[in-house]
């Protein structure tokens, strides 16, 4: 599955929590198509914020690597709180 750079959250708030010289987020490429398609008219159509339904229905997956810089590697992934990602 291809993956691109992408700017998500975490490359902000990941250095102000743990210490990380460098943090880079990618995305399934076929996703980040879709985000870079919208229009500012599709954006101010996206409730500010969703109902409880809205929000149980939605699903992610993130994959996590982290390097040490001396050859020592963790990975991992969380799911959404239903775990059906």
């Amino acid at each position: 599955m291809p993956v691109t750079t992408f700017g998500l959250p975490g490359v902000a708030t990941v250095p102000r929590h743990v210490p990380a010289r460098r943090v880079r987020s990618v995305i399934r490429a076929d996703v980040a198509a879709l985000f870079r398609g919208l229009t500012p008219e599709v954006v101010e159509s996206v409730p500010e914020v969703l109902d409880d339904g809205a929000r149980r229905a939605g699903q992610w997956l993130m994959a996590v690597r982290a390097d040490d810089g001396r050859g020592d590697r963790a990975e991992g992934w969380v799911t959404d709180p239903t775990g059906t990602a």
